[in-house]
């Protein structure tokens, strides 16, 4: 008998969204407390041959996740914490959907990387050189991206962390 795997039980219920939303909300959050969930929208949102739609729902949804799991002192804190290990992961896989030829993958991954950087900031060193590096590629995607997840990433971090992050890339820039 063959299961389907976690990530083909996620694009399936998000395919049937439109259809019974309650039913997949139910679905998704039994989901939801296995290990590796996140990473697994992660690679929905990450696979070119799904629809944008379903990337960018995936991507919606991890964003939720992140935020009722990834700290204990998230507000919307619920039950568990993602272990580091799926933290590293998903930080590491996350940057390169700024620059998704859709808008709406870059503007929902801009939005989940900002969720991220909330809480992981000090932890994410590479965040920033790597903004910036998609602001100077001459992509217009990724800069579009990276733009408008700085936007985000001013309005949650305190001055001194942007003072202190910003100079250091902008140094780097221009040596």
């Amino acid at each position: 008998f063959h299961y389907p795997t976690m990530q083909q039980q996620i694009v399936q219920a998000l395919s049937q969204m439109g259809v019974s939303p309650k039913a997949v909300t139910e679905q998704l959050d039994r989901l939801s407390i296995q290990p590796g969930y996140g990473l697994s929208l992660l690679r929905i949102a990450l696979e070119p041959s799904q629809l944008a739609d379903i990337r960018q729902l995936a991507i919606l949804i991890l964003k939720q996740h992140v935020r009722a799991h990834w700290s204990q002192l998230s507000h919307a804190y619920k039950d568990f914490q993602i272990t580091p290990e799926e933290k590293t992961a998903i930080r590491e896989a996350i940057l390169p959907l700024l620059g998704a030829p859709e808008s709406k993958i870059r503007t929902a991954a801009s939005m989940a990387v900002a969720s991220i950087a909330q809480w992981d900031y000090e932890d994410w060193p590479q965040l920033i050189q790597t903004l910036f590096a998609c602001m100077g590629s001459g992509d217009l995607n990724a800069v579009h991206g990276a733009v408008r997840c700085l936007d985000l990433l001013i309005d949650s971090l305190s001055q001194q962390q942007i003072s202190e992050s910003f100079f250091a890339a902008l140094l780097a820039i221009l040596r």
